[in-house]
């Protein structure tokens, strides 16, 4: 089962990557369904050719394994299926749509409110009723044709279990979305601003401002603060992911700029103080 779970870390940390490195929705959406598709037929071919030792392990595995990866290709389904029909430019119109995407997602999960509520009470009383194959107590649901048609790899309910997973992440996408305002755009200002230090300094400042959750009550994405920081200061930050590993290697001092900003403010009060 370790094997299982250190496929899904590692298929975690890249869609995590992907997340903060790609801005544009339809390329992360495309590129992570390119890796949970790669790492569902790895898990697939394993389970095939070695089985599992017990039943426990592979209720486990159909309950936490395949119905995580298999949730994430529904939310990265979901997200490019809201984004390709959400009326951009009208701020009434697109809230609207959100609120009514939410609602046919809400709607899913209360017509399987049994299982969602399973799902949410982390139960597991009813594991091998649900998570094993090949199970004699076949129910007439839509998603339970995979357990007919690909019976070496579903059960009865994983699939439902999976998109459960899935509309939970994307109900939190737009719940997200509908909690952050509509800025709008200050044009021809007479300040122009630039900065002056590293641009190490600046992706640290970026961090640490996404890091306090101070922006957005903290639902504010690092490259949302990562572009309003390279249009403030008309500069480009570039691969500013790198560089915040760079920052985390530090061996000393890792958060360098913002102890220089602690001591300059202490500075200029007590200079002003007398």
């Amino acid at each position: 089962m370790n094997v299982f779970k250190t496929q899904v870390e590692a298929l975690e940390q890249i869609l995590q990557s992907l997340e903060i490195e790609q801005e544009n929705i339809f390329e992360r959406a495309e590129l992570g369904i390119q890796h949970c598709k790669k790492t569902l037929e790895v898990v697939r071919q394993r389970v095939i050719q070695l089985g599992f030792k017990d039943l426990q392990e592979e209720a486990i595995f159909f309950k936490e394994i395949k119905s995580t990866i298999v949730g994430y290709l529904f939310y990265f389904i979901g997200l490019v299926q809201v984004e390709r029909s959400r009326p951009y430019g009208c701020p009434k119109k697109e809230r609207k749509f959100l609120i009514s995407e939410i609602r046919d997602l809400q709607a899913y999960l209360m017509k399987h409110q049994e299982l969602y509520e399973y799902f949410l009470r982390r139960h597991d009383y009813r594991d091998h009723d649900f998570f094993i194959r090949n199970n004699s107590t076949h129910q007439l649901l839509d998603e339970a044709i995979a357990s007919m048609v690909d019976f070496e790899f579903a059960t009865t309910h994983d699939m439902i279990f999976s998109k459960i997973k899935g509309h939970v992440l994307t109900i939190n996408y737009l719940e997200k979305k509908l909690s952050l305002p509509m800025m709008p755009q200050i044009q021809n200002s007479k300040v122009t601003l630039q900065w002056t230090g590293s641009k190490v300094d600046l992706v640290e400042l970026t961090y640490a401002l996404h890091a306090s959750g101070l922006v957005n009550n903290g639902n504010a994405a690092i490259k949302d603060l990562a572009n309003s920081m390279e249009q403030m200061f008309t500069i480009k930050l570039g691969d500013y992911y790198r560089v915040f590993l760079e920052i985390r290697a530090r061996k000393n001092n890792q958060a360098k700029l913002l102890e220089m900003l602690r001591h300059s403010l202490i500075s200029k009060i007590e200079n002003l103080d007398g």
